[in-house]
């Protein structure tokens, strides 16, 4: 029962150390288009077909 509780709590351990250092790897994304004002489709994942939940706009800070 001990070894159990020890392996479990070094994948807590793991778990909380990659949560709190994932979002310092983190970079702000560049949006780059030829048209200013033109709308950038920002997408679920990496495909035309997945959804766009919010889009950018070319040379708009946000």
């Amino acid at each position: 029962m001990k070894i159990k509780t020890l392996v479990l709590a070094a994948i807590a351990s793991a778990t909380i150390t990659i949560a709190l250092t994932l979002p310092s790897l983190a970079r702000p994304a560049v949006l780059v288009g030829s048209q200013a004002g033109s709308r950038i489709n920002v997408r679920s994942a990496p495909t035309t077909e997945s959804s766009s939940p919010d889009y950018g706009l070319v040379g708009v800070l946000q």
